[in-house]
C-alpha cells in the first residue's frame, strides 16, 4: 500500500473540510475493496502528540461512497476550533486482512476564513 506525505492545499477554519480519496492498487491499478474496513482521519496541532479532531467511517465523518472511494467531512463548527496555521493530518486504513496501513501523513494549512457566521 503506498504512503503519501506532503502539504495539502489550504483550508478555511470557517468552512467544512471535505475531500475524497480513491484507492487503487499501485501494482495492478485495480480498485481496492474497502468493505468492512476501518478508515481514520486525524488532525493534530503542530508539536502535540494527541489529535485535536478525529473522524472514522464508524462515526459518520467518513463515508465509503464506492467500493474504492471514501469521502471525508468535518463540519464548519469542528474546523472553527483551529486557529490559523498548520496542523498535521493523517489517514490510516485497516483492511479486512487486519493490517493497518498509513495512507497519508502531512500538513494542512488552516487560514482564517474571516466570516463570523
Amino acid at each position: 500500500m503506498p504512503f503519501y506525505g506532503g502539504t495539502l492545499a489550504a483550508e478555511s477554519n470557517r468552512a467544512d473540510l471535505a475531500f475524497q480519496v480513491e484507492m487503487l492498487d499501485p501494482v495492478t491499478n485495480e480498485t481496492i475493496d474497502m468493505t468492512g474496513c476501518l478508515i481514520t482521519v486525524a488532525l493534530r496541532l503542530l508539536g502535540h502528540t494527541l489529535p485535536a479532531l478525529t473522524g472514522t467511517n464508524l462515526d459518520g465523518h467518513i463515508e465509503i461512497v464506492a467500493p474504492n472511494t471514501f469521502s471525508v467531512n468535518f463540519s464548519r463548527e469542528e474546523m472553527s476550533n483551529f486557529a490559523p496555521g498548520e496542523v498535521d493530518l493523517g489517514i490510516t486504513i485497516r483492511l479486512n486482512d487486519g493490517i493497518t496501513y498509513q495512507l497519508f501523513a502531512g500538513q494542512l494549512p488552516i487560514v482564517d476564513g474571516v466570516v463570523a457566521r
